[in-house]
C-alpha cells in the first residue's frame, strides 16, 4: 500500500478557559479536526460559543474582563466602579458589600422614607434585623444619623450614595427590586414629595 492512500484523523481538543483568551481568535472550545487522505490535508475547525455565569453566550461584541480577578462577562453582568469594570463577586470583596436588604434600606431613606416605623412596615422587617442592618450602614459609614431616639432619622453620607449608585446596577434590575422601587414610587408621590421623579 503507497504512502498516498494511508488515511490518518488528529483531532484536537483545546479547551480555553475565562479570562486567558482575550488574545485568541476565538471563544469557549476550540476543536481541530486533521484528516490526512490520499496525500491531501483537510483541516476542520469549529468552536463553540463561551457562555457567561448568567447563560448568555459571549462574543467579542458583548465580551467584558472583570479588572480584579479576570472572569468574563457579558455586558449585563459588568459593573463599571471607578472607570473600571468588575464582577458582582470583586465588588463585594474589594468595595462595598452590602446585601439586598442593605440596598433596599438605602434606596428607602434616599427616597425620604428615613424613619424606622416607616423602613420597618415598608420593608416587612422585624425590629431586630432593621437595628442590625442600620447598625452595620452607620458603623461603615454610609448613613449619618439625625436627632435622638423616636425623632432620629437618617441620611446618605457620600460613601452611602456611591454604595446605592452602584448596587443599583446590581440589584435594581431584578424582578422584586422593580416591585419595590414601585411600591417607593406610589408612596412618595402620594405625599407630594418631588425627590423620586428628581432621581428616577
Amino acid at each position: 500500500m503507497s504512502e498516498e492512500n494511508i488515511s490518518k484523523n488528529i483531532r484536537r481538543n483545546k479547551m480555553v478557559f475565562p479570562g486567558s483568551f482575550l488574545d485568541e481568535d476565538f471563544f469557549g472550545i476550540y476543536e481541530q479536526n486533521i484528516s490526512f487522505k490520499n496525500g491531501l490535508e483537510r483541516v476542520e475547525r469549529r468552536v463553540s460559543p463561551y457562555y457567561c455565569r448568567c447563560g448568555r453566550p459571549i462574543g467579542r461584541s458583548n465580551s467584558y474582563k472583570c479588572h480584579h480577578c479576570g472572569r468574563i462577562l457579558c455586558n449585563r453582568c459588568a459593573v463599571e466602579f471607578h472607570g473600571e469594570i468588575h464582577c458582582d463577586r470583586c465588588i463585594r470583596i474589594y468595595h462595598h458589600n452590602l446585601s439586598k436588604k442593605d440596598y433596599y434600606v438605602l434606596l428607602c431613606i434616599f427616597t425620604g422614607i428615613d424613619r424606622n416605623d416607616r423602613i420597618k412596615s415598608f420593608l416587612g422587617l422585624d425590629s431586630s434585623e432593621l437595628k442590625n442592618i442600620i447598625g452595620k450602614l452607620v458603623w461603615n459609614n454610609y448613613l449619618v444619623s439625625k436627632g435622638l431616639f423616636i425623632f432620629k432619622r437618617y441620611s446618605l453620607s457620600q460613601l452611602g450614595l456611591e454604595a446605592l449608585t452602584l448596587y443599583d446596577k446590581i440589584y435594581g434590575s431584578t424582578l422584586d427590586s422593580r416591585i419595590v422601587k414601585q411600591r417607593i414610587r406610589y408612596l412618595v408621590e402620594r405625599e407630594g414629595s418631588s425627590l423620586w421623579r428628581k432621581i428616577y
